[in-house]
């Protein structure tokens, strides 16, 4: 059995931003005019009002929802929490109601999807964005990802984005006044790529409802569930957005896909999955510190030793379950692995070498592309990192949990190199 890294040390409590704290107050004086309540039955009703049609509770809405009430939550955490529970029934809905359109292609695949995964904080974002820069791709800007309104029909499709831009830019300033530090851990221009993560929180059984919320219950009964009906939600939508955006291929990124690895590669057989690899040591403390930031509004305490514990352990799973996966499948050859050190040190040829291996051309106004997002963003600093010590850890102890994954895939650590 591995020893738990994360109970080495006690982190200390951190307090609730100075201005969470003003939100809070007055969440709590505006009383019924800011609807906050965790009623699973009466946030259903709202969304089956909007529709027109009945909206039926999923068992996970009602475990989540159950959990948060005890989770110590904020004003501000509630009103989130049944924000973000009626936008993903209203996703939904957005979705059969685009069945029901165009019910000739619900059963399509997308074609050639690039699907980018592995431990938050490894480079996922770097090379999703670099891939995305090709003007023969496809991705999913953050207003889209946070659309919750049907697609189809598609003529209707360019006189609905500017409205949808806008709440996309909205949801935006949102995140930036509510987590004040999520601009320093990620970035979320309303028009860049984003991660696909929204349509998979859509049936309420994904571990990675927890980043938004700190409810511990929710996350042990979520890790059991079976990811394959939120994996057909999100083909489907990727479906109906193929009838609206333009492009040969899609260039998908989520590190929540290493849980259901094989989900994944079931739901999407022509997909080509690249899979990123860093020291857990530096890996895991920077994914804490995104959590921090995420759960700061939400949480009296974002830093609590049950979130490091969880945390940590959401990443160990994470890297188990992708192993276990690639052990089971004959389809190797559809999964790339690539380190971050590379995607550091040459992404652009990382990008050359992985179109080589796809067999798809290389275009000189996407390596024009890359270089300016490239310079771009070294002009804007280093991020730092965090220190396993910030939240109680040790880097032996981390390296000790993952062993076999850091040997497996020749990841490099302090005082060695990568294979």
């Amino acid at each position: 059995m591995r020893s738990d890294p994360s109970t080495r040390l006690a982190p200390r409590p951190l307090a609730p931003p100075l201005r969470t704290a003003w939100f809070d107050r007055a969440i709590r004086l505006a009383g019924p005019l800011v609807p906050r309540d965790l009623d699973a039955d009466a946030i259903a009703a709202r969304v089956a009002q909007q529709t027109g049609r009945p909206v039926p509770v999923p068992e996970g809405m009602r475990v989540l929802l159950d959990d948060a009430r005890h989770a110590g939550l904020t004003a501000v955490g509630e009103l989130v929490l049944a924000t973000t529970c009626q936008r993903m029934l209203e996703r939904r809905a957005s979705i059969e109601q685009d069945c029901r359109t165009r019910p000739d292609i619900s059963g399509r695949a997308p074609r050639r999807p690039i699907v980018i995964t592995g431990l938050h904080r490894t480079g996922t974002t770097t090379l999703q964005r670099l891939l995305a820069l090709d003007p023969r791709a496809r991705s999913l800007p953050f207003w889209m990802v946070q659309d919750t309104r049907p697609v189809l029909p598609a003529r209707r499709w360019p006189l609905r984005v500017m409205g949808r831009r806008l709440r996309g830019a909205l949801d935006s300033l949102a995140w930036t006044v509510l987590s004040p530090n999520m601009r320093r851990v990620h970035r979320i221009p309303p028009g860049a790529p984003e991660e696909e993560l929204d349509f998979l929180l859509t049936t309420f059984d994904s571990p990675a409802l927890w980043y938004r919320t700190p409810a511990h219950g929710f996350l042990d009964w979520a890790l059991h569930r079976d990811q394959s009906p939120a994996y057909r939600l999100l083909r489907l939508r990727l479906t109906h957005l193929e009838e609206v955006v333009s492009g040969d291929h899609w260039v998908l990124k989520c590190p929540t896909h290493l849980l259901s690895f094989d989900a994944l590669l079931d739901t999407f057989p022509d997909a080509h999955v690249v899979v990123t690899h860093r020291d857990p040591a530096k890996a895991i403390p920077s994914f804490l510190g995104l959590v921090e930031v995420l759960h700061e509004a939400s949480h009296r305490d974002p830093r609590s030793a049950a979130t490091v514990h969880n945390g940590v352990r959401l990443c160990v799973a994470s890297i188990d379950r992708m192993m276990e996966a690639r052990a089971r499948r004959s389809d190797e050859h559809r999964i790339t692995d690539l380190s971050f050190e590379r995607m550091v040190q040459d992404p652009i040829s990382a990008v050359h070498d992985l179109y080589e291996r796809l067999g798809m051309d290389r275009d000189p106004a996407h390596d024009r592309a890359m270089q300016r997002w490239l310079a771009r963003r070294r002009s804007d600093g280093e991020r730092r990192g965090h220190d396993p010590e910030r939240y109680g850890l040790t880097s032996d102890g981390l390296r000790g949990a993952l062993a076999d994954y850091i040997d497996r895939y020749g990841i490099a650590v302090r005082g060695r190199r990568a294979a």
